[in-house]
């Protein structure tokens, strides 16, 4: 864990670090180890990710690449078996889960909304709204393969071939898979998910400061957070001009927000202009 210490010293008061299990010749016990380490150093965010051995297509995870990466080819899998490697089983990753789940609640993390987590007093409302809260939503720029940057106008997608990525680094260029503009609508619709994912309460006025002539309780917005609401998601306060998510709609919010609030037929339109 030198690069925490290094981060630390080099003045950052964030660092997360990503915990995977599902590896090859990963044991439940290596995971208790990995977790031993994390805890020692404390970093201010984990996040828990399993790996995936179906297609993206399949899972909608992680990063859609030109190809299958090579642990989600059968034939590669197998070999790897044939050559005295083994993949956990589906009982041992359940296993690496709770080591994690749990050593990690013991340890002062708060899990936000499933295997995110972070220490006491560094929530949601913290690590994310710098680029989600509703009256900042501040530009973030990622690197690497299939890195994500975005605004409120926009979103690139860095290449996710290493090749080409290599190639445009080397050649002075961004080295960029897409780009898309965001339409008024979709501004609108990405602003009222990315805030809603902080799980802090959405304020009519800062919407309606933002897209003027615009509010969480009229069309479309009202019959959404209506339906939400009967279904025990959401609390209207009319009066506050506030939609607040209740307990259950907390640890739902990834459903509400990437099926809920996701829905052609209700939303105006969400189709931006790609590059």
């Amino acid at each position: 864990m030198d690069f925490i210490r290094d981060a630390r010293r080099a003045g950052f008061d964030w660092i997360s670090v990503d915990l995977m299990y599902g590896l090859l010749d990963q044991t439940v016990d290596s995971v208790r180890r990995d977790l031993d380490v994390i805890t020692e150093h404390e970093p201010t965010a984990v996040v828990c990710t399993k790996l995936h051995l179906r297609s993206y297509s399949d899972t909608r995870t992680g990063v859609a690449g030109v190809q299958p990466a090579a642990w989600q080819l059968p034939a590669y899998r197998d070999r790897r078996v044939r050559q005295g490697h083994r993949w956990p089983t589906l009982a041992e990753q359940y296993q690496m889960r709770e080591v994690l789940t749990e050593g990690l609640r013991a340890g002062g993390y708060v899990e936000h909304p499933t295997m995110y987590f972070a220490r006491q007093g560094k929530g949601p409302e913290v690590w994310k709204s710098i680029m989600v809260d509703q009256d900042r939503q501040e530009a973030e720029v990622a690197i690497g393969l299939g890195g994500s940057s975005s605004c409120r106008r926009s979103e690139a997608i860095t290449d996710v071939d290493r090749r080409r990525y290599v190639q445009a680094v080397e050649a002075g260029r961004l080295p960029l898979g897409s780009a898309t503009r965001f339409s008024d609508a979709a501004q609108e619709t990405r602003a009222v998910k990315m805030a809603l994912s902080s799980l802090q309460p959405l304020r009519d006025d800062l919407h309606a400061r933002r897209f003027p002539g615009r509010s969480l309780f009229a069309r479309p917005w009202s019959e959404r957070f209506a339906t939400l609401a009967d279904r025990g998601l959401v609390t209207l306060d009319p009066a506050a001009r506030r939609v607040a998510l209740t307990p259950a709609g907390e640890v739902l919010v990834e459903a509400v927000i990437n099926t809920d609030l996701d829905d052609p037929a209700w939303l105006p339109t969400t189709a931006g202009t790609s590059s």
